[in-house]
Parts: C-alpha cells; sequence; structure tokens
C-alpha cells in the first residue's frame, strides 16, 4: 500500500501536496474498510502506477490506455483470485439478485426475512437490497459521466495523473462487478459494502445525481436557476435514503434456527462447536485440556495458518493436534460435503457464523459434547457444557 501511494503520488506531482494527502488518506480508508478491497486495490494500483509510468515516459509508442487499462485489471483480479482463492462473478451477482427480489429471505442466511437500519426501524429485506443497488448504480453513472468527461475534453493529454486514472479504471469496474454486488445483492454484509461503496464512490455519487438532475431539469422538474440548490437536496435526500436501508444482518441471526442452542429446554449432551475464530477455538481447547483427534475444520488455506500459529505459539507448543480442513464455498461446498458422508468426532469449527446450520445439515456428528457459538461482530462467546 506505501508503494502504490508513493507511485500515485508522482504521477499526482501536478497535485498540492494537500490533494496528496487526500488520496493517501483515501488508500488509508480502503485498508481500513475490508481487507479484499485493500488487497485488490493495492496490486491494482502498484499494476497501473506502473504502467502508467512506461506510458508517461514513452507516449511516443501511442500506447493504447484502454488495453493497459484492461490488463491492469486482469491482472489485478487473477492476483486477488489466487491469493484469497475466492470467486466472486457477475453470475453470483444475478443468481443473488433475482433469489433476493423473489424470495423474502436471505439466500445466505434463512432467518434472515426482516433488518434492522441505522435508526432501528425493521425493513423488509427487499427494501434493503433495492435502496443499496440504487446508490451503486448512482456510483457507477457518475463514474461513465466521468470518464466520458476526460475523454471528450482531452485533458488525459495534459496531465499525467489523467492517465493513470485511466489505467485505474477497470479495477473500479473489477470491484463494483466482483466484491461489491455479489455481497449487496445476497443481503450478506450490507454496512461493509455500503462502507465500501461510499469510500469509493462518494465524489461518483454526486456525479450520478447530476446527471440526474441535468434529466429532470429537462423535464422541468427543477428550475435551471436553481440547479445548484437542487443538486444538493437530491444527493442528501438519496443519501438519506441510504442511511435509512443499510442494515446489519446480524441483528436477526440469533432468531430461528440457532433459537434451538438457547433454548434451557434442549438437553445439554448433544451439542456442537462451533467458533469462527480458529484462535479462539484452539484456545479453548487448550486451556480446558480437551484432547479432539483430529479436528475437522471448514474453512479456507488461512485456518490452516491460523491454527499452526496458535499452536506454535508459546506455551502451546507442547501441545499435538491434527486436524483436516475442508475448504469449500456456500451452496456447492455444502453439496460436496453431503456426498462425501463426512463423520466427525464431534467438533466443528466453522468460520462464518451464518454457516452453523447447513453445516449440521451435511456433517453427521457422534456424540458431540460443547457448543461454542462466536460471533465476532458482537464480541460474545456463548458456551453451552454438558450436564
Amino acid at each position: 500500500m506505501i508503494l502504490a501511494a508513493i507511485i500515485y503520488t508522482m504521477l499526482s506531482c501536478s497535485f498540492s501536496k494537500y490533494r496528496s494527502y487526500l488520496i493517501i488518506l483515501l488508500i488509508v480508508g480502503l485498508v481500513l474498510s475490508h481487507y479484499s478491497t485493500a488487497y485488490i486495490f493495492a496490486i491494482s494500483l502498484l499494476i497501473s502506477g506502473v504502467l502508467g509510468v512506461v506510458v508517461s515516459k514513452y507516449r511516443r509508442l501511442n500506447v493504447n490506455l484502454l488495453t493497459m487499462g484492461f490488463l491492469a485489471g486482469v491482472l489485478s483480479y487473477l492476483w486477488y483470485w489466487m491469493t484469497t482463492k475466492t470467486s466472486y462473478s457477475a453470475e453470483s451477482f444475478i443468481k443473488f439478485l433475482v433469489h433476493s427480489l423473489t424470495s423474502e429471505v436471505s439466500p445466505k442466511s434463512p432467518a434472515l426475512s426482516k433488518v434492522t437500519n441505522l435508526f432501528n426501524v425493521t425493513l423488509p429485506f427487499k427494501v434493503s437490497i433495492f435502496t443499496n443497488l440504487v446508490i451503486l448504480g448512482l456510483v457507477v453513472l457518475g463514474y461513465i459521466c466521468f470518464i466520458y468527461y476526460i475523454l471528450k475534453s482531452k485533458l488525459y493529454c495534459k496531465n499525467d495523473a489523467i492517465y493513470y486514472f485511466i489505467l485505474v479504471s477497470p479495477y473500479m469496474i473489477v470491484v463494483i462487478l466482483y466484491v461489491i454486488l455479489p455481497y449487496v445483492s445476497v443481503g450478506y454484509d450490507i454496512d461493509r459494502s455500503y462502507q465500501q461503496a461510499l469510500i469509493l464512490g462518494a465524489p461518483l455519487s454526486i456525479l450520478g445525481c447530476y446527471f440526474i438532475l441535468k434529466i429532470l431539469s429537462w423535464t422541468k422538474v427543477f428550475e435551471p436557476n436553481k440547479q445548484k440548490y437542487s443538486l444538493i437536496f437530491v444527493f442528501v435526500l438519496i443519501l438519506f435514503l441510504q442511511l435509512f436501508s443499510v442494515t446489519y444482518s446480524w441483528h436477526d441471526l440469533m432468531g430461528e434456527p440457532y433459537s434451538e442452542f438457547l433454548s434451557p429446554n434442549v438437553p445439554r449432551s448433544n451439542v456442537l462447536i462451533v467458533t469462527p475464530a480458529e484462535l479462539l477455538g484452539i484456545g479453548y481447547l487448550i486451556q480446558n485440556s480437551i484432547d479432539y483427534t483430529p479436528l475437522l475444520i471448514y474453512g479456507d488455506y488461512r485456518a490452516d495458518i491460523r491454527i499452526y500459529e496458535a499452536l506454535a505459539s508459546g506455551e502451546n507448543r507442547s501441545y499435538n493436534v491434527k486436524f483436516k480442513i475442508i475448504s469449500c464455498d456456500s451452496d456447492i461446498g455444502y453439496y460436496y460435503l453431503r456426498e462425501a458422508n463426512i463423520k466427525s468426532n464431534g467438533l466443528l469449527l466453522s468460520r462464518d457464523f451464518d454457516e452453523i446450520t447447513p453445516l449440521r445439515g451435511c456433517i453427521r456428528f457422534e456424540d458431540p459434547k460443547l457448543l461454542i457459538i462466536y460471533n465476532s461482530n458482537l464480541s460474545m462467546v456463548l458456551v453451552t457444557m454438558p450436564n
């Protein structure tokens, strides 16, 4: 990220120091928003920055900016995919969007049919999805208008920083298409996606509002001499609607189907360990001298790394444990789990809180002993001990 910031600042040398600092703050904001966005943003800046330097130094080669920008976007996405082993796609967006708008519940969390917004008002699930897509639509619209203005006015001939902006532009499309939209359309981590979209597209959403305002002025909804105030009104209105609709899905995750774990009438002898934090799970086993061999872990390569780190730290080095990683995703992963007819000795560590129920339906747990539900968003641990 530091290298990317340096490259961007070098290419933006015509900017004042104040604006350069704002650019660096933007990068820091992206890092703080979510690791997936930060990863792809950093590598895109790095690749596009290098290509931008080449173009600015050797302009006589008549390098096609769109071709190089497309290459930067593809390389950054491939790097992101290889690093995270995660495949976000437009296909997922379409599938989730159709499901979200035609069903009353979230495809990721069947218990989630209504959501709670920033003002603690309960909203139907579809309302949240629709309004978030409207905001993202404004971001995309503003982005297209900005690129059109740059190409039309030929600003890229006067400023090297504009070259860089065009080079990095495919990344914006990749992030919106492959990272933000699938999350928003599935109703999963809406607040996180909103923060990403706001950081990435706040200026662009203003341009989108301005474009809509132009259309309204053509239809004489607003008078031309009041466009400045109308723009502020439209933008504030849309922003308020977005704040009103942004939701925190984990508020409702403790409802069905998880209430069965919390009922005092449920026997405590047949329960299951579930935790999204591998370090927490290993730490609990060590502290209570619980010996499970082998462990069955639902996760990705990061779970493998975290567990080795936990076992290699300090006094934990003497704790010997064998474990098996099941790496799969969503419905396809559950299908393979069912087909594999996997049996467990009663311990399951899962990274995602909302995957408890489908995982329980895929694995036959033989005499499970203990249940731990850990919700990292609420910083809450629920422990049910056997009688």
